[in-house]
């Protein structure tokens, strides 16, 4: 649910990890398996690969399973986050 995802804090530590060499220096989350497997998903979604997910990228995710209204509040979700982040 929504609510365990916001306690996890697991954002906070995406945003933190872009600046961490070694992912393997945070296994709260992720092993490097997991790490893996997201970004192997994240490059087959970043057709352009301008290292940025935008809303159309996100639609396709796993045969356009989302509509698009999740697919543009996961994307304002990131950009929320991102902002966060540069002010903390």
């Amino acid at each position: 649910p929504w609510s365990a995802w916001r306690r996890s804090h697991v954002t906070e530590v995406l945003f933190a990890l872009q600046d961490e060499a070694d992912i393997n220096r945070a296994p709260d989350f992720f092993s490097y398996n997991d790490f893996y497997v997201v970004w192997c998903l994240f490059w087959e979604l970043d057709e352009d690969e301008d290292g940025l997910l935008r809303r159309g990228d996100v639609l396709r995710y796993n045969n356009y399973a989302l509509c698009p209204r999740a697919a543009a509040r996961v994307v304002g979700m990131a950009r929320t986050g991102r902002a966060a982040a540069a002010k903390g």
